[in-house]
């Protein structure tokens, strides 16, 4: 067993499905045999009870790309082998170790989403970050915060989905507005 405790996020590659990735015990593992071996990082992820999400990315499979408590952004270049810190977005309302989905374009590389209680985008790395929802339910950019997933479509970059307290909402032009996908469901917030 190369790891005891609590699996927190998982990724796979986008262009080859054999290779994995795991947040497990507060390190990256990996597999590259369809999850039948797995091989721990060097890195650790700070305190037991931090949440770190992953993603990576189509367009460079060696960009993985981290959240983790009280919204801290991480990134490796070069396949989890290195990571570093590369931005706190804290000033921007998080919730300590609670949610931080994180999203990558499938097209470019340096093309970010993470959700804390506002949705913010990064396209730059992940250095450099802008809140891209309103809480005004009046606003174009409205979207109910909280975020738990995000995803960005793979074949279409402008569609973004998010799955917050308020439900599913799509954004069809990369964040700059968003529609509810939540007819017929029952939302309880």
């Amino acid at each position: 067993s190369i790891y005891a405790g609590k699996i927190y996020d998982m990724a796979v590659n986008p262009l080859d499905a054999s290779k994995w990735y795991a947040i497990a015990d507060r390190k990256l593992i990996r597999s590259y045999d369809d999850g039948a071996t797995w091989t721990p990082g060097t890195y650790t992820f700070g305190t037991p009870q931090a949440v770190i999400r992953m993603a990576v990315t189509a367009a460079d499979t060696s960009r993985l790309y981290f959240a983790r408590a009280n919204a801290l952004i991480l990134r490796s270049l070069n396949g989890g082998q290195t990571i570093t810190q590369v931005a706190n977005v804290s000033g921007n309302g998080h919730q300590s170790d609670y949610d931080k989905p994180i999203a990558a374009s499938p097209i470019d590389v340096n093309t970010l989403y993470v959700g804390l209680v506002p949705l913010m985008k990064s396209v730059n790395g992940g250095t450099a970050w802008t809140n891209i929802s309103s809480f005004v339910n009046t606003d174009v950019d409205y979207i109910h915060p909280d975020f738990h997933g995000l995803k960005v479509a793979p074949y279409n970059p402008d569609k973004l989905f998010a799955v917050n307290d308020g439900g599913i909402w799509v954004s069809y032009d990369a964040g700059a507005s968003y529609q509810s996908l939540n007819n017929g469901i029952n939302i309880s917030q």
